[in-house]
């Protein structure tokens, strides 16, 4: 019985859902929806000599409108990301450049076009579609992170890099949490500015540390170390290509079994530890699992594993609340901090 309500609530929902979107989609665009699906379905069908059936499609993240799956013979091959044109150009602009330059080992989708809707605020990006994996081993995952970052060698010819002489320059735009650390942080490690940045994020969050003070200032002396680090060596050798928001949810197979990433609005060339860093905070493993499984696999100086630990104990707090905050200090930030004592 109450599977049966579940079911029947989430059908109410996709129906509104979809009625909204078409309204919206029609008064932005001036397509009938339905319209715009055959025009796509049938443009993909020639690009790709398959016999394709299209449909929408919801996957969730905030950024999207929604999606647009395309079938051959039942079997989904393509998707169609619709969202904003800032977002969406971004994304394309990567994805592009993997193609053009048939970079080996791709890490993202295969890349099947671009356009904008009919002059509106909207765009239609089209990749290969992938699907969830059902495990990411360690090993699986550094390779990807490995490859993400032998991507800087390439970036010369990555029309949206903008070369000066302290590497290249993504502009990222737009204020969020993730967004804020990243353009005043990650990209910034070598600057003063940054240490100033971070000191203020974690005062906002000094709250979480009610009786937990010492944790706090052990934090706080890790934050200085870097400071001091960075005024005597050239952090900016740690640079390089970083996905921004290398989490699970972003990590996907292809048919070949690879994993690749999607959601390539974040992009930055920064701290390459970033990526690592943050994925090993979102995967909610105690600091004893990620020493073994991902610190251990990798050849890494004195200098990055401090930088890891920072940007590790950072983005745990990126989305650490009172619930959850007394297991984050004593299974992850404490033994992080021990780490590096």
């Amino acid at each position: 019985m109450f599977f049966a309500k579940l079911s029947k609530a989430l059908n109410k929902f996709y129906f509104f859902n979809l009625r909204a979107v078409k309204i919206k989609f029609q008064l932005e665009t001036g397509y009938l929806l339905t319209e715009f699906i055959q025009e796509l379905n049938t443009s993909l069908s020639k690009k790709t000599n398959l016999d394709l059936e299209s449909k929408v499609a919801f996957y969730g993240g905030f950024n999207n409108f929604f999606f647009v799956e395309h079938y051959n013979k039942k079997v989904l091959r393509l998707v169609s990301k619709i969202a904003n044109n800032n977002l969406l150009q971004r994304e394309n602009a990567f994805l592009s450049w993997q193609d053009e330059m048939a970079v080996i080992p791709s890490i993202t989708p295969k890349w099947f076009g671009f356009k904008n809707i009919k002059n509106s605020q909207l765009s239609c990006l089209t990749m290969e579609a992938l699907l969830p994996p059902k495990e990411i081993t360690p090993q699986t995952l550094l390779d990807l992170y490995k490859n993400i970052g032998d991507q800087t060698l390439l970036l010369p010819d990555f029309k949206e890099a903008i070369k000066t002489k302290k590497g290249f320059i993504f502009q990222l735009d737009g204020s969020s949490k993730i967004i804020d650390l990243l353009n005043n942080f990650v990209v910034k490690i070598h600057e003063p500015s940054a240490y100033v940045f971070v000191e203020s994020y974690l005062n906002d969050r000094r709250y979480l540390f009610k009786g937990n003070k010492t944790v706090f200032d052990e934090i706080k002396k890790t934050v200085n170390d870097v400071e001091l680090i960075s005024q005597t060596i050239d952090l900016e050798l740690y640079y390089g290509l970083i996905h921004g928001d290398f989490k699970k949810g972003n990590l996907l197979k292809d048919s070949s079994k690879n994993l690749k990433m999607i959601d390539l609005q974040y992009y930055q060339y920064g701290a390459r530890l970033w990526d690592l860093a943050f994925y090993c905070s979102k995967i909610k493993k105690d600091f004893s699992v990620i020493k073994a499984s991902y610190l251990s696999a990798l050849d890494l100086s004195a200098v990055e594993i401090k930088l890891f630990i920072l940007f590790y104990i950072v983005s745990n707090l990126l989305h650490t609340n009172k619930k959850n905050i007394k297991k984050t200090i004593l299974t992850r930030l404490i033994p992080a901090l021990e780490y590096i004592r």
